[in-house]
């Protein structure tokens, strides 16, 4: 598809999105993956459709201008590892900041381009180490940047107060443990700190393990403090026991899939291989994540949010059960590279 030199709608066109959706352009997938090659001062490795490549800051700004997304994610040069050296941090922050400022520069130039909502990456650092940085994004470039995007769960807690009005979207997306997908725990928890967008990724993994969420926020009244054993976030669709049953996947849930089918249906087509299986999963999985962050408002507006959150911890379990042997089973494509690097990730 040929876009426009200045669509002011060419992303949401090509990927078919509805006006209420936002668009977000950024450089990371949500896991990321470990690249075989570093960041260099212009431009950071990435994963593409035929394999790792080098993404140019300039080339990044110039591809944002054309597709005109709703939000754009500046490129960030993300350290990998539990040890960083010393100069490598200064590199980390010092070429961040460089590609920060250039993209505002640019963005600057409206005369030729529509304003991009451009959101400035927040490092997965101490605040020692990335001080500097922080304190250019309060002094030189708060009036050039609409919102931050944060890399890690602690990072949230170490906004400038010059940067507190900005919204902040969480690209973290793990389990407190540093490992994982993330869960909606994480997201609560996350919620207090002042986060206020979310890449969820931990969706699509559940989707492509056959599991259907059946959580609420808030938690079902009567459920806490009835049982010694918390409850499961999600159901396992490929075990015998949704054969003969007739039950929608979540009781109550008012999404097409529930309407229309029964659990026995969505495990036959997961055995038989169907991408509609997968299909059903997804829009059922994120109807239940429309009506979590539904619940999330309206809890904050009724003044018991950090209660119904700590309910919910006691009510459910803290981690999302997907096993292991069914993950690869989902209908995504993933090519040699995406399974190297996923290797050398589970294996460090």
């Amino acid at each position: 598809m040929h876009l426009a030199e200045h669509d002011p709608a060419a992303l949401r066109r090509f990927t078919a999105l509805p006006d209420h959706q936002l668009t977000i352009l950024g450089p990371r997938r949500i896991p990321s993956l470990t690249c075989p090659s570093s960041s260099s001062d212009t431009a950071i490795p990435i994963s593409t459709s035929t394999g790792f490549s080098m993404l140019e800051n300039r080339d990044y700004i110039a591809q944002a201008q054309k597709l005109n997304p709703d939000i754009v994610i500046g490129l960030a040069d993300l350290p990998s590892g539990s040890s960083v050296s010393t100069r490598r941090l200064q590199n980390v922050t010092a070429r961040t900041g460089d590609w920060t400022q250039h993209l505002t520069a640019a963005n600057s130039e409206a005369n030729t381009h529509r304003h991009l909502n451009l959101f400035a990456p927040i490092l997965p650092l101490s605040l020692e180490a990335q001080r500097l940085y922080l304190d250019t994004l309060a002094d030189d470039l708060s009036d050039a940047i609409d919102g931050l995007a944060i890399y890690s769960t602690a990072s949230a807690t170490l906004i400038p107060p010059t940067l507190t009005h900005l919204p902040r979207l969480s690209m973290s997306n793990s389990s407190s443990n540093g490992g994982g997908i993330g869960t909606p725990h994480q997201i609560l928890r996350e919620v207090l700190l002042g986060v206020d967008l979310f890449a969820v990724a931990f969706v699509n993994a559940c989707t492509d393990g056959g599991v259907a969420l059946v959580f609420e926020f808030p938690a079902p009244v009567g459920m806490h403090g009835t049982t010694d054993r918390r409850l499961e976030m999600g159901l396992d669709m490929w075990t015998d026991e949704h054969v003969t049953e007739l039950s929608p996947l979540a009781a109550g849930c008012g999404c097409y899939t529930c309407r229309k089918h029964h659990r026995a249906y969505i495990h036959h087509l997961l055995v038989a291989k169907e991408m509609l299986a997968w299909t059903l999963l997804q829009v059922h999985n994120l109807a239940v994540m429309d009506r979590f962050f539904e619940g999330i408002r309206g809890s904050i507006e009724g003044g018991g949010f950090e209660g119904d959150v700590t309910v919910f911890e006691e009510v459910y379990v803290g981690e999302l059960s997907l096993r292991g042997k069914e993950m690869g089973r989902g209908p995504r494509y993933v090519h040699p590279w995406f399974k190297s690097a996923m290797e050398m990730r589970n294996e460090s």
